[in-house]
Protein backbone atom coordinates (compact mmCIF):
# COMPACT_ATOMS: atom_id res chain seq x y z
CA UNK A 1 0.00 0.00 0.00
CA UNK A 2 1.50 3.39 -1.07
CA UNK A 3 1.87 5.77 1.59
CA UNK A 4 -0.80 8.23 0.53
CA UNK A 5 -3.77 4.93 0.16
CA UNK A 6 -6.20 4.63 2.53
CA UNK A 7 -8.83 2.25 3.59
CA UNK A 8 -11.11 5.46 2.73
CA UNK A 9 -9.58 6.08 -0.31
CA UNK A 10 -9.85 2.59 -1.83
CA UNK A 11 -13.49 2.41 -1.15
CA UNK A 12 -14.03 5.74 -3.12
CA UNK A 13 -12.14 5.23 -5.61
CA UNK A 14 -13.90 1.94 -6.03
CA UNK A 15 -17.35 3.39 -6.52
CA UNK A 16 -16.17 6.19 -9.23
CA UNK A 17 -17.60 5.04 -12.37
CA UNK A 18 -16.46 5.64 -15.73
CA UNK A 19 -17.50 8.76 -17.42
CA UNK A 20 -16.57 11.34 -19.97
CA UNK A 21 -15.79 14.30 -17.61
CA UNK A 22 -14.41 14.09 -13.89
CA UNK A 23 -14.35 16.91 -11.37
CA UNK A 24 -12.89 16.52 -7.74
CA UNK A 25 -13.91 19.41 -5.49
CA UNK A 26 -11.25 19.78 -2.95
CA UNK A 27 -9.07 17.86 -4.71
CA UNK A 28 -6.33 18.45 -2.03
CA UNK A 29 -2.51 16.64 -3.18
CA UNK A 30 -4.98 15.18 -6.37
CA UNK A 31 -4.96 11.55 -6.04
CA UNK A 32 -8.55 10.54 -6.85
CA UNK A 33 -8.07 12.54 -9.66
CA UNK A 34 -4.89 10.68 -10.28
CA UNK A 35 -6.93 6.96 -10.06
CA UNK A 36 -9.89 8.04 -12.57
CA UNK A 37 -7.00 9.11 -15.23
CA UNK A 38 -4.02 6.38 -14.92
CA UNK A 39 -7.35 3.68 -14.70
CA UNK A 40 -9.15 5.36 -17.87
CA UNK A 41 -12.40 6.44 -16.13
CA UNK A 42 -12.77 9.43 -17.90
CA UNK A 43 -11.69 11.71 -20.93
CA UNK A 44 -11.22 15.31 -18.94
CA UNK A 45 -10.63 15.71 -15.15
CA UNK A 46 -10.86 18.31 -13.26
CA UNK A 47 -9.08 18.91 -9.94
CA UNK A 48 -10.52 22.15 -7.95
CA UNK A 49 -9.58 23.26 -4.66
CA UNK A 50 -9.58 27.15 -3.34
CA UNK A 51 -5.82 26.36 -1.64
CA UNK A 52 -3.87 27.40 -4.64
CA UNK A 53 -0.84 25.31 -2.79
CA UNK A 54 -2.93 22.18 -2.36
CA UNK A 55 -3.61 22.76 -6.35
CA UNK A 56 0.24 23.41 -6.88
CA UNK A 57 0.58 19.72 -5.14
CA UNK A 58 -1.99 18.16 -7.69
CA UNK A 59 -0.50 19.71 -10.67
CA UNK A 60 3.04 18.68 -9.92
CA UNK A 61 1.32 14.95 -9.75
CA UNK A 62 -0.46 15.38 -12.07
CA UNK A 63 1.76 17.38 -14.80
CA UNK A 64 1.67 14.43 -17.26
CA UNK A 65 -1.85 14.66 -17.54
CA UNK A 66 -2.19 18.52 -17.15
CA UNK A 67 0.68 18.61 -20.30
CA UNK A 68 -1.17 16.30 -22.57
CA UNK A 69 -4.44 17.99 -21.69
CA UNK A 70 -6.41 15.33 -19.67
CA UNK A 71 -6.49 16.83 -16.40
CA UNK A 72 -6.83 20.71 -15.63
CA UNK A 73 -6.54 22.49 -12.20
CA UNK A 74 -9.00 24.88 -11.20
CA UNK A 75 -8.42 27.24 -8.15
CA UNK A 76 -12.05 28.46 -7.09
CA UNK A 77 -14.56 27.92 -4.15
CA UNK A 78 -16.46 24.29 -5.22
CA UNK A 79 -17.60 24.15 -8.66
CA UNK A 80 -18.48 27.69 -9.50
CA UNK A 81 -15.58 28.32 -12.40
CA UNK A 82 -15.47 24.21 -13.22
CA UNK A 83 -17.19 23.03 -16.66
CA UNK A 84 -20.21 20.84 -16.41
CA UNK A 85 -18.84 17.45 -15.67
CA UNK A 86 -20.83 13.90 -15.94
CA UNK A 87 -19.60 12.67 -12.27
CA UNK A 88 -18.62 14.91 -9.51
CA UNK A 89 -16.37 13.78 -6.38
CA UNK A 90 -16.76 16.05 -3.20
CA UNK A 91 -15.25 13.70 -0.74
CA UNK A 92 -13.88 14.71 3.08
CA UNK A 93 -15.97 18.07 3.83
CA UNK A 94 -18.59 18.70 6.39
CA UNK A 95 -22.32 18.25 5.08
CA UNK A 96 -23.09 22.05 5.14
CA UNK A 97 -20.03 22.82 2.91
CA UNK A 98 -21.30 19.98 0.39
CA UNK A 99 -24.25 22.14 0.23
CA UNK A 100 -22.97 24.98 -0.31
CA UNK A 101 -20.60 23.91 -3.06
CA UNK A 102 -23.90 22.01 -4.93
CA UNK A 103 -25.81 25.49 -4.09
CA UNK A 104 -23.09 27.81 -5.55
CA UNK A 105 -22.03 25.42 -8.52
CA UNK A 106 -24.25 23.23 -10.72
CA UNK A 107 -25.78 19.70 -10.00
CA UNK A 108 -24.08 17.41 -12.77
CA UNK A 109 -25.81 13.81 -13.46
CA UNK A 110 -23.79 11.77 -11.05
CA UNK A 111 -22.29 12.88 -7.29
CA UNK A 112 -19.83 10.88 -5.15
CA UNK A 113 -20.04 12.68 -1.48
CA UNK A 114 -18.87 11.82 1.54
CA UNK A 115 -19.59 13.99 3.78
CA UNK A 116 -17.87 14.14 7.41
CA UNK A 117 -20.96 15.47 9.36
CA UNK A 118 -24.26 16.68 8.61
CA UNK A 119 -25.32 13.44 6.28
CA UNK A 120 -29.10 14.10 6.93
CA UNK A 121 -29.43 17.16 5.64
CA UNK A 122 -27.27 15.92 2.24
CA UNK A 123 -29.47 13.16 1.95
CA UNK A 124 -32.73 15.34 2.64
CA UNK A 125 -31.06 17.91 -0.13
CA UNK A 126 -30.34 15.18 -2.77
CA UNK A 127 -33.74 13.66 -2.46
CA UNK A 128 -35.40 17.08 -2.90
CA UNK A 129 -32.91 17.99 -6.01
CA UNK A 130 -34.63 14.74 -8.16
CA UNK A 131 -31.28 12.63 -6.95
CA UNK A 132 -31.30 8.34 -6.02
CA UNK A 133 -28.78 7.53 -3.83
CA UNK A 134 -27.66 4.16 -5.13
CA UNK A 135 -25.82 3.44 -2.29
CA UNK A 136 -25.34 5.00 1.24
CA UNK A 137 -23.19 3.52 4.29
CA UNK A 138 -21.05 4.75 7.10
Amino acid sequence: MKKHETKRMRLLTSLILPCDTFADVGCDHGYFTQYVLKNGLCRKAYMTDVSEKSLQKAEKLLAEYVERGFAESVCCNGLESVPVCEQVMIAGMGGEEILSILRGGYLPEKLLLQPMQNTPKVRSFLLESGYSIVRDFT
